[in-house]
């Protein structure tokens, strides 16, 4: 239980760093195209995908994060994190 723990500290730290890369690549686009267009790039694909691992990171990291002060959280943190897990799944899509 330690391990996971440990690494999914790790983790929420590698997804956040992920999650920003890939809004980060979407902030300026090249001109200005249709949604359907932009889909079709490759820039857009490598946004999609660095966002969808560090949304799974980041669920590892929160989880690993709760389990590591369950105790000391609660109920009401077991609901923060249903939230949090119900967030990041809205956004992810």
């Amino acid at each position: 239980m330690e391990r996971f723990i440990r690494g999914g500290i790790a983790a929420a730290i590698l997804g956040g760093l992920l999650l920003a890369a890939g809004a980060s690549l979407t902030v300026v686009p090249a001109g200005h195209q249709q949604f359907s267009d932009q889909v079709l790039t490759g820039m857009f694909t490598v946004s999609a995908a660095l966002r969808f691992i560090g949304v799974i990171l980041m669920t590892w990291g929160t989880i690993s994060l709760y389990l590591a002060q369950a105790d000391r959280a609660g109920r009401l943190g077991l609901i923060a994190v249903v939230a949090c897990l119900a967030n990041l799944a809205l956004q992810t899509g």
